[in-house]
């Protein structure tokens, strides 16, 4: 589509850098152009707190929230956002909503966190996690590997 003008090489998660640090590396212009990944990555970062795309109990990735980027003018605050860490955002993939997790067992109550290791992308979402008692991640994509069902 851009006869020849533009070349886009693909790598893979954390080959040129760690993954938590494409943000920055992009946005200096080291080692690398553009990347791809969740703003919930680099919440709690000064005046990326205020893209309030990543949080638990979210949109609806198939029906508000491209609707709220494309004509409620959240595309726009993304985009005022991240211009003074010199960054273009542009959506990405939809992810299914997580609701705050996949559990083996059923939560019932706010004890049944204690104890637990969750999994979460969202910085609000790890702190009432971890609140309840659970110890809280927050791992990029790229380090998550499918389990064997041992079958």
């Amino acid at each position: 589509m851009s006869g020849g003008r533009l070349r886009i090489e693909v790598f893979p998660g954390g080959q040129i850098m760690p993954p938590f640090e494409c943000f920055d590396a992009a946005s200096k212009g080291i080692d690398i152009q553009a990347f791809m990944a969740a703003p919930v990555y680099w919440f709690g970062e000064g005046a990326r707190d205020r893209v309030v795309r990543h949080h638990p109990f979210r949109h609806e990735p198939r029906g508000d929230e491209p609707s709220w980027y494309q004509q409620g003018g959240g595309l726009k605050l993304w985009e005022e956002t991240y211009a003074s860490f010199n960054l273009v955002p542009r959506q990405g993939p939809a992810f299914a909503p997580q609701m705050a997790g996949w559990f083996r067992e059923k939560i019932t109550t706010i004890d049944d966190y204690k104890g637990l290791k969750v999994r979460m992308g969202s910085n609000l979402g790890r702190k009432v996690v971890t609140k309840a008692g659970a110890t809280a991640v927050l791992t990029p994509a790229a380090d998550i590997y499918p389990r064997s069902s041992g079958a």
